[in-house]
């Protein structure tokens, strides 16, 4: 590899870089996929980071598996929108609930669930439309509406590997498997303590939501499931149970191939044998295939073996696997889930691990976290509260993808200079990173997208009403996460 220049004028053209390649960023006038995509160029060009690191290193390059299952999950949600699940659980619960607040709280929870392992602004698209009409049939303000649908979409960032982009980010850089996220080191793990922020964040809602007790009367389609449906569901079902079985008496692999052949037949099944037939009047179809396969991926994700194989970890075949199924159930419109997959995310996230890459080979991380220490922030239980609303804070205004591929080595480096598990700082970082994009209307692409469509209907954003519902929300959920997170991994 060439080397054009000293290691400290390497450290400052890649300081140069990172943090002209931020402030555009933050400025959102130029894609950020092209800055990112250029700044990784530049630093390949200049000879700081070898094309063989940026693109085989999972250290200090590009992390496939990270883009293989975000992948994956990425073209399952496109597959399950298709099938009909949110609406079918909306269409089946709102009649059960006759009073506003309780109705507007269940699309909130119902939002936070299908965030838990869909993109977010994926689910704001999806609900949506049912929030405007139920605001619209009430006479109440569609901004209550959205803005609680944005910000409880966001608030499951870390309930499971696959809900964001930074819990996958991290899930890979530490090797934690699907089920080390809700019980790790024999303790629970972030996932587990995020669900309690959750549902604190959720209570703070209903106290909010306390004074809108119109009755609600909204006439929705029934929902019908076919057998079919049904026997692909159970077949997924036996398919996990099975593959429990077989890792648990240690055969990995035979459990490894039931979830592969079960959750191809069923894609298979649900490919060339539609569900064409008229659910009748007034009634919406179903279908579960789709659904059955996401149940099995979870299973794989749970029992592959933590290790890599070929050019991707486990893990990563597991992603990449699923986005082909996903492809193969959407049938003659696998060309509109392409389109409509979000590559733009899959191009920047590409740049920015071969820039962070490039900031820590060089020793900058290193020197942040001595300097840190340097000057007297020795205090493990400090280090972790300022990391945790640091994380918050910085996440209202700046993208949380570059922020936690850049805080990960941070926190490495101050938990080893202190001699604690790492985990500590890692789980305060991604639940502050992942939570406080709801503090602001331009934190999250799910407020973006919650805004445009008030701003379309007339309603003019204030930033004191926005706060006045997403502050409280968002900072419960992360303190009743971040003391859990001190209570079980503090001094582990």
């Amino acid at each position: 590899m060439w080397q054009f220049f000293a290691p400290d004028m390497q450290k400052w053209i890649t300081l140069a870089i990172f943090v002209i390649v931020f402030a555009l960023i933050l400025h959102r006038k130029v894609p950020i996929q092209y800055l990112s995509l250029t700044a990784a160029a530049l630093l390949i060009i200049f000879g700081i980071i070898s094309p063989r690191t940026a693109f085989l290193d999972n250290d200090n390059g590009v992390s496939w598996d990270v883009l293989a299952i975000y992948f994956g999950y990425g073209m399952l949600a496109i597959a399950l929108r298709v099938s009909q699940l949110p609406s079918a659980i909306a269409n089946y619960m709102l009649p059960k609930l006759r009073s506003e607040k309780y109705a507007l709280l269940f699309l909130c929870c119902l939002a936070a669930f299908l965030s838990s392992f869909m993109a977010n602004p994926v689910v704001v698209l999806m609900l949506a439309p049912l929030a405007m009409e139920m605001a619209d049939r009430l006479k109440s303000s569609l901004f209550v509406y959205l803005v609680g649908l944005a910000i409880a979409s966001n608030v499951v960032t870390t309930v499971s590997m696959m809900a964001d982009p930074p819990a996958i980010i991290l899930a890979m850089q530490t090797n934690m498997s699907f089920v080390d996220f809700y019980w790790f080191h024999g303790r629970p793990g972030l996932g587990t303590l995020s669900v309690f922020g959750v549902i604190a964040a959720m209570m703070v809602l209903m106290f909010q939501f306390r004074k809108l007790n119109n009755v609600v009367d909204l006439e929705t389609l029934g929902v019908t499931i076919s057998r079919t449906s049904v026997v692909l569901m159970v077949i997924g079902l036996v398919g996990c149970a099975l593959a429990t079985v077989f890792k648990v008496i240690g055969m990995t692999m035979p459990s490894v191939l039931v979830l592969l052949v079960l959750a191809t037949f069923i894609s298979v099944y649900d490919a060339f044998f539609p569900e064409t037939d008229d659910p009748g009047p007034k009634r919406m179809r179903l279908t579960l295939g789709p659904s059955a396969v996401f149940l099995l991926s979870c299973w794989g994700l749970a029992v592959v073996p933590n290790e890599v194989a070929a050019f991707l970890r486990w893990q990563g075949w597991v992603g990449l696997v699923l986005g082909l199924l996903a492809l193969l159930m959407l049938r003659r419109k696998w060309m509109d889930g392409v389109k409509e997959f979000d590559w733009q995310s899959i191009s920047f996230l590409i740049g920015i691990f071969i820039v962070i890459g490039s900031v820590n080979q060089v020793g900058l991380l290193k020197d942040l976290a001595d300097w840190m220490t340097g000057i007297g922030l020795t205090n493990p239980i400090v280090l972790f509260v300022i990391i945790t609303w640091l994380s918050v804070l910085l996440s209202a205004f700046i993208d949380n993808v570059p922020y936690t591929i850049l805080m990960i080595p941070v926190c490495s480096y101050l938990a080893k200079g202190l001699g604690i598990s790492p985990f500590y700082f890692y789980f305060g970082m991604l639940i502050g990173t992942g939570i406080g994009g709801n503090i602001t209307p331009v934190g999250a692409t799910a407020n973006v997208l919650a805004c445009g469509m008030l701003e379309k209907r007339g309603y003019k954003i204030e930033l004191g009403s926005w706060l006045k519902i997403a502050v409280p929300f968002s900072c419960v959920a992360v303190l009743v996460a971040m003391v859990l997170t001190h209570i079980f991994w503090y001094g582990s």
